[in-house]
């Protein structure tokens, strides 16, 4: 019998690439309707190292142009909105990535990264940093030598300040525009009272003279 002479069919190999796919980026979606996770290595531009995000990943997670993704074993996890980007001289830095590289120090508890405006248009990368308690104060070259194990040098912060307590909303997430309103509000206050001790200083030279 022929039937029973034909070797049976093997069956197709199964593949497991679990684990195996680990990516990070910022989605471009184009008119088709899917997208591409651009490498921060490329400063999110066109690159080898773009990972195709289908039409139905980007509906099923909400997902939008400018959003922070990660691919972590097959799930797609949303680290950041565009919106919270900060400009540091024509560089693109998204807070989570700053915050996951400082967060991992020994003795920081929580850490909030912003953008506070400076003169020239771009935004200055600022930590604001929770501590454990009873250590001591980090300083600014050791929390750069630190991030800089895991993040480019154009996303390191270029001032820290530290906090008591981090604002947070009813689901958990940092309030980053309220860390930053504050940053703000204490820079505008100490830049007034030198403003004052300034004009004090000449009004009493005046009275001198």
């Amino acid at each position: 019998n022929q039937r029973e002479n034909t070797p049976a069919t093997p069956p197709p190999p199964i593949y497991d690439f679990d684990g195996i796919l680990t990516a990070t980026g910022v989605l471009e979606i184009v008119p088709d309707g899917y997208g591409f996770l651009r490498s921060s290595d490329y400063n999110y531009l066109t690159s080898p190292d773009d990972v195709y995000v289908s039409v139905s990943q980007i509906k099923l997670f909400g997902l939008r142009t400018g959003d922070l993704v990660q691919v972590r074993d097959g799930y797609i996890y949303m680290a950041d909105r565009r919106k919270e980007m900060i400009n540091a001289s024509g560089f693109n830095v998204y807070p989570s990535q700053v915050e996951d590289a400082i967060r991992s120090m020994p003795t920081v508890r929580d850490v909030a990264v912003v953008g506070i405006p400076r003169a020239d248009q771009s935004e200055e990368i600022t930590a604001a940093i929770l501590l454990e308690e009873g250590v001591d104060p980090l300083t600014l070259a050791q929390v750069r030598e630190w991030a800089e194990k895991s993040i480019a040098h154009y996303a390191l912060p270029r001032q820290i300040v530290f906090i008591a307590e981090m604002p947070r909303n009813q689901m958990g997430k940092i309030l980053r525009r309220r860390v930053r309103e504050d940053i703000m509000s204490v820079a505008a206050d100490t830049l007034s009272d030198a403003a004052r001790q300034v004009g004090a200083r000449v009004q009493a030279a005046q009275d001198a003279v």
